[in-house]
């Protein structure tokens, strides 16, 4: 997981102006006989979503199984939902 903000402001008034969280599971596995790789697979999910210095809002989840993307998804994205979810961790 990753989770990276950028403030603007003075010491006093502090401004979260950009934020991104990222997260990715991954799974795989890889047999090899004499050195030699026989089997490989593996499989992949990473969401992430932000904010942008302009103040709009992105979001996408990414699936992968097998060599291939299985599923490709934008989620309604909501700029105070990712800014408070990155700031609680």
């Amino acid at each position: 997981m990753l989770i990276d903000t950028s403030r603007t402001g003075s010491a006093r008034v502090w401004r979260t102006d950009v934020v991104t969280d990222d997260t990715v599971d991954s799974t795989g596995n890889l047999a090899r006989t004499g050195g030699v790789v026989t089997a490989a697979d593996g499989a992949s999910t990473e969401k992430y979503r932000g904010t942008t210095d302009a103040g709009a809002c992105y979001s996408r989840v990414l699936e992968s199984a097998h060599g291939w993307v299985t599923s490709d998804e934008q989620p309604r994205c909501r700029l105070a939902d990712v800014v408070r979810e990155a700031l609680k961790g």
